[in-house]
């Protein structure tokens, strides 16, 4: 074996190799809104290899996809984990005050460790936001937990996992 088809073997085994440590999983939720029955959704998320957070999307019964990021929130957490690229609410979740956690971003995390936060964007131009309490922190999405999501308007999602 040539000293390049043995270098390629490598980064393909390294690849492999990280590639298995994201971590993919469901989390069941009940769609409730005025004047509608319950109905079911099933998000899907995917943890990134490095960092505490990932993906997540899910299609609701309207057909309108979401998709956007999460942060697992832990004492830890810096506040660029939530502006550009983040989870898209800037330095902390101004107008989030129905859902406490103070008005700045040593509150936020105060308030919410342990938790995972997110925010989705639909297709359809509505948005989502989510928080989840972590059953296990130390096992982050993994170890399952429970938590809420609000759409656009005001329909909610009750999930668990």
């Amino acid at each position: 074996m040539s000293s390049r088809s043995a270098a390629l073997a490598c980064g393909l085994a390294l690849t492999g190799a990280l590639a298995g440590c994201a971590f993919n999983g469901a989390i069941a939720g009940r769609l409730e809104g005025r004047g509608m029955q319950p109905q079911p959704v099933t998000f899907n998320y995917q943890a990134h290899r490095f960092g505490p957070g990932g993906t997540i999307n899910v299609e609701l019964p309207s057909g309108e996809y979401f998709t956007g990021r999460y942060v697992e929130v832990t004492p830890d957490t810096k506040a660029d984990a939530f502006g550009p690229g983040g989870v898209g609410w800037g330095p902390w979740p101004p107008g989030w005050s129905d859902w406490g956690g103070g008005r700045d971003f040593a509150s936020f995390v105060q308030a919410y460790s342990g938790k995972v936060v997110a925010t989705l964007f639909g297709d359809r131009k509505n948005t989502m936001r989510c928080r989840f309490d972590l059953t296990n922190q130390a096992d982050g999405m993994a170890g399952g937990g429970a938590g809420q999501c609000q759409v656009t308007g005001g329909d909610t999602i009750q999930a668990t996992f």
